[in-house]
């Protein structure tokens, strides 16, 4: 078993099952499966594989088990019967060395099937062999596994690293999580961190097991630095042409009742992908913040001392951005279960800030559990920057008579 982490907290999201054999040294699993096909056991093999993976026990509550299946095998009767139960937590793996034929009804009839069990399916091996965006439009992956070839050295390789940030964006636009398999080395790590791959594997994080391992510790601080950086330091991902972010300022100008702010606040959520976003400032005295608007759910307008969330304090006092999640055993608890109790898992708490005074905060939030991407830190702070006028337009103005 080979876990594989979030590269935005270093924690371990899944694993992937791997084939090993018997024998000294050890045989290429490779060549075991080549072997099989050739011998007309291809399907049998790769079901006794998805069989005795599927049996072990002690998978952490919240990770996700990956099998690796070849197309040509996945229609066939054993891996149908090996894959016959609930698959709730379980990704299968197509391996893209082998075509997918365009008029396979079957194929996609296993594929529907798998899916109405629970399954995830993940291309593997993307931008390799048959590898073409023809391939991934039909299939539609909910995770795109980037080949090996496409992460070594990317560090070091501006082409490669423009091809993963290509597929980063198409990802997620079809609503899919990119992997970066192979990653061997530290700068290749900090790399597709900062390219905003979402997952990785590999030797430095952690090499195949017998049981559930973790990750190395070392890996697991590099991860956690990329995203601390970029909500510690701005950079470059919001470019000064932005048409969208020209028209929300626009929008943000003229604001001065609460429909102009739920307005604002709509056309935010589709620029950051977010459910909704909430506008607070701080009251007199500073010991507590008031919601202004809120595009969301939340109908709650009262104050949050901040003395009860020292995170919303830690940003508004440090002027810095920060990301809540559940699940993340580092987020503020109390943050966290008011994500939850308001029907979010993912927050960016944003300052609000004008001539080196902090006014308020944008939160940002989403109902699923995945993290901030740098460009959606980038523009969030830019934003943030629009809110100032804002504030002081509405200084006075009881927040309940918005």
């Amino acid at each position: 078993l080979q876990p594989v982490a979030a590269l935005a907290t270093g924690l371990v999201v899944g694993y992937e099952a791997l084939a090993r054999f018997p024998g000294s040294p050890h045989p290429s699993p490779a060549m075991m499966f080549a072997q099989a096909t050739a011998a007309g056991l291809g399907p049998e093999l790769e079901a006794a594989a998805i069989r005795a993976a599927l049996e072990l026990p002690g998978r952490p509550p919240g990770t996700f088990l990956a099998l690796n299946t070849s197309p040509s095998a996945l229609t066939t009767g054993p891996v149908r019967e090996s894959l016959s139960g609930p698959l709730e937590g379980v990704v299968i793996e197509i391996t893209e060395h082998e075509s997918i034929p365009d008029d396979s009804a079957a194929f996609s009839a296993a594929i529907a099937a798998l899916r109405s069990r629970g399954a995830r399916i993940a291309i593997d091996d993307a931008g390799a062999g048959y590898a073409g965006l023809r391939q991934l439009m039909r299939l539609r992956p909910d995770i795109l596994k980037l080949d090996i070839e496409l992460v070594k050295n990317i560090h070091r390789d501006p082409a490669r690293a423009a091809l993963v940030e290509s597929l980063v964006r198409y990802a997620r636009k079809i609503g899919a999580v990119v992997c970066a398999e192979g990653i061997e080395n530290l700068d290749e790590l900090a790399r597709v961190a900062d390219l905003d791959v979402e997952w990785g594997q590999g030797y430095v994080l952690a090499g195949p097991q017998p049981g559930w391992s973790g990750i190395a510790g070392v890996a697991a601080d590099v991860c956690r630095s990329a995203l601390e950086r970029a909500l510690r330091d701005p950079g470059d991902g919001v470019g000064d042409r932005d048409e969208r972010l020209v028209r929300l300022s626009g929008a943000l100008a003229g604001s001065r009742s609460r429909a102009d702010l739920d307005g604002a606040l709509a056309m935010i959520s589709a620029e950051l992908n977010a459910h909704s976003v909430c506008l607070s400032r701080i009251v007199e005295g500073g010991g507590a913040v008031e919601t202004l608007a809120d595009n969301g759910d939340n109908d709650d307008q009262g104050h949050y001392n901040l003395a009860d969330y020292p995170t919303t304090a830690r940003v508004l006092n440090e002027q810095e951005v920060v990301q809540v999640t559940v699940g993340d055993p580092r987020s503020d608890r109390r943050e966290a279960d008011l994500l939850l109790a308001q029907g979010h898992s993912s927050m960016l708490m944003v300052p609000v800030v004008a001539r080196r005074q902090t006014l308020g905060t944008i939160e940002v939030f989403r109902r699923g559990n995945e993290a901030w991407t740098r460009a959606e830190i980038n523009r969030a702070r830019v934003i943030a920057n629009q809110f100032a006028s804002v504030i002081h337009s509405l200084d006075g103005t009881p927040a309940d008579r918005l």
